[in-house]
């Protein structure tokens, strides 16, 4: 093929390879997961404490919240 200006020729493929370290994985992962969970509880914790505000809960669940978000935290 010529080169024509302007027009590089395309490049080769390149292959790409990652030397992972299992352990390097495993702990990622966990702080992944770590931190998806710590998302989602404050996530709940935000729906729970709007629906007290709104005041559309019983006294009883009110403290089954309460209750739950202090065992979470």
């Amino acid at each position: 093929m010529t080169e024509h200006p302007g027009h590089p020729e395309p490049a080769e493929p390149r292959t790409r390879r990652l030397d992972l370290d299992p352990d390097t994985v495993e702990r990622d992962l966990m702080k992944l997961v770590l931190t998806v969970v710590e998302l989602l509880r404050q996530l709940m914790e935000r729906q729970a404490l709007r629906r007290v505000d709104e005041g559309d809960l019983s006294e009883d669940q009110e403290e089954r919240i309460g209750l739950t978000l202090m065992l979470l935290d």
